[in-house]
């Protein structure tokens, strides 16, 4: 996988911001004889969002809408598709490249009641319109407005809806920006897709406030235009006393969010997996499904075949697990990622189809004496398939059907015809007895499309064994018959025992099965082995064989505090066929392909603005060198030692510049940042390099498969 590309921008300001224009032309002409002049004048709107916003223009919310997690070190955003919009109004005329927007970032029942009313509670009674209703004592966006100045802009009428906030002057000062962080607080970016070369511009506009860690919040995309005088100074204070008891500000966008403290970060998490790793860069503990060096299950003797079952993945059951009714060997479907068991042709033909489930016991010469790994797979398929109705009656009613089908296709041939009843009767048993004359008479294989020289199976029956070939519905204690085999905070690598997938597809078709040498029915068609061979493919797979390879477990805390949205990402490339999870921490991942490495990576919606948390709960943050083509950026001061291919972090802040708890001064930590990265400029200094060093890229790993491929 590439990586996409990111180039920030301080700012996409467009040559003519939104509002009304007016523009006049003169033309003088003379000559000897006269001298005229000639005049007109045209008035023009530049139209764009004002008081509302187009809800396709939103490309991501951070923390998305309605989530749960730790976002108690971040600062919420909002990206947008259209490049411009942060720019295209004014929040103070004389800084014409700031932002006119803001987020506001509000815990359940600490912040104004959104209002849904009209665009006449923006105006009071004195512009030109007439008709406005705001409050006295209440300062907006046409307090600004002269009495007898129109207000509305072109298209824009008195009764268009909208939703604003009532702030007081406190509460502002508490929630909102300085004028100043309005320099910080917008960028652009540049994404470049390098498969396509495909380069796309967003804007986004960030939050000056981290959330409140166990609260309920709720974040604000609101308007600032003609603000700027009424905004709080970075003290809190403001530059002279307001009139007025409260601001209404217009309500642009809202989201909520569930902000859990951050007790770990996922980098942390995903460190930690598998109890870490040593200085030689290898895995604390192992990362095979089997079970821990040492541990001796219940029922096993003492015999050095022991250690070796255990190394490949078995256990021993008895009759206390439910599992079996005295102790035998016992190993599912996830192998050790270092074994493979292919269900080879030589050995479906020996033992499948089964007449029984042990059948499929093997004995062995071990303490215990009997592996039950495949009876117990087959018996498995075998109650799945009675525990679904339709699965059930489908199947018994389409061979008996094949049955009929066949008897009528014997009996149109003439093959079976003369002698006496008894002697038909004998050449009819002959024939179903015989796998080879069941498919001249009905077709060479199975197929859910119709086709002369193919039985047809209905497509539902087909898509149920695809569905148990990625082991839906198989209970978790067959998949893992030792909970040892999957600690806490482990992930887990194995490849598929293919044997054991065919031996449970095979107890799954196995209803209404008879003797082959009575009805060979179901030795002419197993379907397990044409979806394993990708030739019946289930219809919610597309092109994708339904028969896994490999795949990973993962029981972790990632699982609910990041699930959904974790990438994982396979080498060699391979098709995920089935991502569920199992349990409130546990996730199961089954892959096309037999694997080398595993790439887990935090949701992408991840990149954030945020900070660490120390020791004490303070806000901290790491600053960053980037390196281009052998040069860094900034440039290092000299005390500064950074080294070509360094990545790690070089600077830090230790203290955030805040003016109330987790109300972040955008424009003093931007002064911070200069300082300690040791620019010489600080006009050099924009948002862009202000975005870039605030960005939190999301965490990730790779995890080497012990044996694989």
């Amino acid at each position: 996988m590439t990586d996409e590309q990111v180039v920030f921008v301080a700012d996409h300001t467009p040559p003519l911001k939104d509002g009304r224009y007016k523009l006049e032309l003169s033309h003088a002409l003379e000559s000897a004889a006269t001298s005229k002049t000639f005049k007109n004048s045209y008035e023009f709107q530049v139209a764009g969002e004002r008081f509302s916003i187009d809800p396709a223009e939103v490309h991501k919310l951070f923390p998305p809408d309605k989530s749960q997690g730790h976002f108690d070190n971040v600062l919420p955003h909002v990206v947008v598709t259209r490049r411009t919009l942060p720019w295209e109004r004014e929040a103070d005329s004389s800084h014409p490249d700031w932002s006119w927007l803001a987020i506001l970032v509000f815990a359940r029942g600490s912040g104004p009641v959104p209002t849904t009313g009209t665009l006449a509670d923006l105006y009071p009674s004195t512009t030109e319109e007439g008709n406005g209703t705001l409050p006295d004592g209440t300062w907006s966006y046409g307090s600004l407005t002269e009495a007898g100045d129109p207000f509305l802009e072109y298209g824009e009428t008195s009764t268009d809806p909208c939703v604003y906030l009532d702030i007081t002057p406190d509460d502002f000062a508490a929630f909102g920006p300085s004028l100043a962080d309005l320099q910080w607080n917008a960028h652009a970016r540049q994404t470049t897709d390098p498969a396509t070369s495909t380069t796309t511009d967003y804007a986004t506009v960030v939050a000056n406030r981290v959330p409140l860690p166990g609260s309920t919040s709720t974040a604000y995309l609101v308007s600032l235009e003609g603000m700027g005088p009424s905004l709080p100074q970075a003290d809190g204070t403001y530059a002279s006393q307001p009139s007025w008891t409260s601001i209404r500000l217009v309500s642009l966008l809202s989201w909520s969010f569930v902000v859990d403290p951050l007790e770990a970060s996922f980098a942390n998490i995903l460190q930690g997996l598998n109890g870490g790793i040593d200085s030689s860069g290898s895995e604390l503990r192992d990362s095979q499904v089997r079970l821990p060096d040492g541990y001796q299950p219940p029922g096993a003797g003492g015999q050095t075949a022991l250690a070796a079952a255990l190394d490949s993945g078995y256990s021993v059951l008895g009759g206390a697990d439910g599992l079996a009714d005295s102790p035998a060997w016992y190993r599912g479907p996830l192998l050790p990622s270092s074994l493979t068991v292919a269900a080879g042709t030589s050995w479906s033909k020996s033992l499948l189809p089964a007449s029984s489930s042990t059948s499929l016991n093997v004995t062995v010469s071990a303490t215990p004496t009997v592996d039950m790994s495949y009876s117990a797979s087959w018996q498995i398929g075998r109650l799945l398939a009675l525990a679904d109705r339709n699965f059930a009656t489908g199947q018994v009613s389409w061979k008996r059907d094949a049955r009929l089908a066949l008897n009528a296709s014997l009996s149109q041939s003439g093959s079976l015809s003369g002698g006496s009843r008894a002697e038909y009767a004998a050449a009819m048993r002959t024939a179903i007895a015989d796998a080879s004359t069941i498919q001249t008479n009905l077709g060479a294989t199975l197929s859910v499309a119709a086709a002369s020289d193919k039985l047809l199976i209905p497509q539902s029956l087909v898509d149920w064994l695809a569905n148990l070939a990625l082991l839906q519905n198989v209970p978790v204690d067959y998949l893992l018959p030792d909970m040892q085999m999957l600690p806490p905070e482990s992930l887990k690598f194995f490849n598929i025992d293919a044997r054991w997938i065919a031996a449970l597809l095979d107890g799954a078709w196995s209803l209404e099965r008879q003797p082959a040498a009575q009805w060979a029915f179901d030795t002419a068609y197993q379907p397990w082995q044409q979806i394993m061979a990708g030739t019946l493919q289930s219809s919610t797979l597309g092109d994708l064989t339904a028969w896994p390879k490999s795949g990973a477990i993962l029981n972790s805390q990632l699982v609910p505090d990041y699930w959904p949205g974790i990438q994982f990402l396979p080498t060699p490339s391979a098709n995920l066929l089935r991502v569920e999870q199992l349990g409130p921490g546990t996730l199961l991942l089954l892959f096309d392909e037999v694997l080398t490495s595993l790439e887990v990576r935090q949701p992408p919606e991840s990149i954030h603005f945020g900070f660490d948390i120390d020791e004490n709960g303070n806000l901290t943050k790491p600053l960053k060198y980037v390196e281009i083509s052998s040069d860094f950026y900034p440039t290092p001061p000299p005390h500064k030692a950074v080294k070509t291919g360094q990545a790690d972090t070089n600077a830090s802040l230790s203290t955030i510049p805040q003016r109330f708890s987790r109300l972040v001064q955008l424009d003093a930590l931007a002064s911070a940042m200069v300082t300690e990265l040791g620019i010489a400029d600080a006009s050099d200094f924009t948002s862009a390099e202000f975005a870039l060093e605030m960005v939190e890229t999301v965490a990730g790993a790779t995890f080497a498969i012990p044996g694989g491929g």
